[in-house]
């Protein structure tokens, strides 16, 4: 799978159900955490990849609970090529999300919900299934775009190393989906 494959299917897996605007938000943060080496390796893959960043690429809706499936990085590499080729028969979505991932590349993505993304825009989740986190406070705070609140994270020196785990978001989803 390409890095650009890589990076349309985490935009359609975490925002496909959004506007085109959250779309594009969600692979600012991306983009955002792969210049920076925020939890990441500074590649799309690394950032993507790296363990209990991206909920979807661990974790799956089985029998009505949020449950991961993918415990190792062949199962992982798997998961997300099954999820690819499925992505792709759907055409017109698939073309959908292609086209606004080549222009957040290209810097050319313009809408007005987008626009308030920073640079340092990081961190994403939606309150509806997440929990309160530590990050998400007032002076954090970006913009809210369709059903994710973003988040720029407290101030750094370096690369940042630690893992934001997203077990919490799998825990609170089951929570939700089970009522």
């Amino acid at each position: 799978m390409t890095e650009f494959e890589k990076l349309c299917l985490c935009a359609l897996r975490e925002a496909g159900g959004e506007p085109d605007d959250g779309v594009a938000a969600v692979v600012q943060v991306i983009l955002n955490r792969t210049r920076l080496g925020y939890n990441s390796d500074q590649t799309i893959s690394g950032t993507i990849d790296r363990h209990a960043q991206f909920s979807w690429t661990e974790y799956d809706m089985v029998g009505g609970v949020y449950t991961r499936v993918a415990h190792s990085p062949d199962e992982q590499a798997a998961r997300e090529e099954r999820l690819l080729a499925a992505a792709q028969s759907s055409p017109n979505v698939w073309a959908r999300i292609q086209h606004i991932v080549i222009a957040v590349q290209a810097g050319t993505y313009t809408g007005p919900d987008f626009a308030k993304i920073t640079t340092d825009t990081v961190l994403y989740l939606n309150p509806r299934i997440s929990r309160p986190q530590p990050w998400q406070v007032a002076a954090n705070f970006v913009a809210t775009v369709g059903h994710h609140d973003f988040y720029r994270d407290p101030p750094r020196s370096g690369p940042v190393t630690g893992v934001i785990d997203m077990t919490d978001f799998a825990q609170d989803a089951t929570k939700t989906a089970l009522g």
